[in-house]
């Protein structure tokens, strides 16, 4: 029904924030759900591919592309888009926290295809 994306950059000062936004999205009962990070890999910084790697081995299928300067943030997003392959995206950047996932049942009510945005 739908995937679950995250956007985030390849600097080490984001990756706190990064595990607890993952942290609180892991909370939910995501088994069978497409999980995708997407990393905007900043020019000057070595990416750590053994930071996120072990997103990966969690289930996330982890995702890069050049940081291309102004307008980055919208090339990460659609770089996420590229993988989803389901209906819906609960979209997250690495900076926000969520108390809880809304339930299948709850979240087939909501989407139609008459929903834009949530």
């Amino acid at each position: 029904m739908y995937t679950l994306g995250v956007i985030t950059t390849n600097h080490p000062k984001r990756f706190q924030t990064l595990l607890k936004t993952i942290d609180s999205l892991e909370r939910g009962e995501l088994i069978g759900i497409p999980k995708i990070l997407s990393v905007d890999q900043l020019p000057g910084i070595s990416t750590n591919h053994s930071f996120f790697d072990k997103f990966a081995e969690a289930g996330w299928k982890v995702v890069y592309k050049d940081h291309t300067g102004r307008n980055s943030m919208v090339t990460n997003q659609l770089n996420l888009l590229k993988y989803v392959e389901t209906t819906w995206v609960l979209y997250c950047e690495d900076d926000v926290t969520l108390r809880e996932i809304p339930e299948i049942s709850v979240l087939s009510k909501i989407l139609t295809e008459d929903t834009g945005f949530v």
